[in-house]
């Protein structure tokens, strides 16, 4: 029995980054759904969450691209941005007005340096909802396409830090 007790300890020092996985669910009380729209943990960790909620049945229209906007911005975060494409367009699929789908979307035309293009997603997307995010994108990416001068630009700013002064990046 010591040898079986050394090999075990041996082999215990001699791997150390063979760990039980940590459970992606830490409280009993949240389901993967309600963890994925909480977003709350690391990037890699909502992007399995989410991808599990998405496994499940039962979840309804809102609250799947609600998951799906978090499994994309997920993958955006882990520097994914062509599995972020693509989740923000399976929600353009399901709902074709969906703000957040255009609003992602736009962001990643907009890294992508295609103003023109993210500039007429946020165009799409303000239609829907005069929300902050879509009013500074708009700016930005109107103002790098050079549409618009740096004034209506900073205009488009200052609405967006009115409708969310909260937000350092305005």
């Amino acid at each position: 029995m010591p040898r079986t007790g050394l090999a075990l300890t041996v082999c215990a020092l001699l791997a150390p980054g063979i760990a039980p996985a940590k459970p992606l669910l830490l409280d009993s009380q949240q389901t993967y759904m309600s963890a994925c729209m909480a977003y709350d943990d690391s990037h890699a960790r909502v992007r399995s969450i989410c991808q599990q909620a998405l496994d499940q049945p039962g979840a309804s229209l809102r609250q799947r691209l609600e998951m799906l906007d978090s499994l994309a911005w997920a993958h955006y975060y882990l520097d994914d941005a062509a599995a972020a494409k693509q989740v923000f367009q399976q929600m353009l699929d399901l709902d074709a007005l969906s703000v957040d789908g255009l609003t992602g979307l736009a962001w990643i035309a907009y890294d992508a340096d295609d103003y023109v293009g993210a500039g007429a997603l946020f165009e799409r997307a303000l239609g829907r909802s005069p929300n902050a995010q879509v009013l500074a994108g708009l700016g930005v990416s109107r103002y790098r396409a050079d549409e618009i001068g740096l004034e209506r630009a900073l205009e488009c700013i200052d609405a967006a830090r009115a409708v969310d002064p909260g937000r350092s990046w305005g």
